[in-house]
């Protein structure tokens, strides 16, 4: 009988697909570049969700928390502009949401504004596994996270379903209105391993 078995180990490299523990989340490594490799969060951060992409409070709660204790460390900017900058001062510059464009194939962002992030431009591989896009909470059910991604404010999605790009609880690209009070976060972030 042949299995598939996944082995912990330590390592000198990380490798695209490799996953970090971090408490009682995981992250897979799905970008990597000179600056270092670029992790997601298996799952939705919190038990709670945002009511915008990003919330200043709940960034500094990830950065001080258990789950990211033992990888603080290695943390460096998500933008290459940025040097010498303290996590706990600025910690949007340590953590952000994934982008559309790193989520869905490009035949779905017709509607969707490109994204300025320097690297963000990319499908990450793991995304095109449909359960990979899906976001799963602590609680073990499916929740909708945001995306950093905005809609093209001349389409009809626009005016039909709203300004902010998410990925709802089926991991399909969606569309909302800002201060949605059902929409998590998936956080992304950076490590010089």
């Amino acid at each position: 009988m042949e299995v598939i078995r996944k082995v912990k180990k330590e390592v000198k490299k990380v490798q695209l697909g490799d996953q970090i523990v971090l408490g009682r989340y995981t992250a897979t490594a799905v970008a990597q570049d000179t600056s270092g490799a670029t992790f997601c969060f298996d799952q939705v951060y919190g038990e709670t969700p945002m009511k915008e992409s990003l919330d200043v409070k709940r960034v500094k709660a990830l950065y001080k928390s258990k789950a990211m204790k033992d990888v603080a460390n290695f943390l460096v900017p998500l933008f290459d502009d940025v040097a010498n900058v303290d996590p706990a001062d600025q910690p949007l510059v340590f953590f952000r949401s994934p982008t559309a464009e790193e989520i869905f194939s490009k035949q779905h962002l017709r509607s969707v504004i490109s994204t300025t992030i320097p690297g963000a431009d990319k499908r990450w591989e793991v995304m095109k596994d449909a359960s990979y896009r899906i976001g799963i909470g602590v609680d073990g059910f499916l929740h909708s996270y945001w995306t950093e991604s905005l809609v093209k404010p001349d389409s009809a999605t626009y005016s039909n379903a709203g300004s902010n790009v998410v990925v709802d609880f089926s991991g399909g690209l969606n569309f909302v209105d800002g201060n949605n009070s059902v929409i998590y976060w998936r956080p992304v972030f950076k490590l010089k391993v």
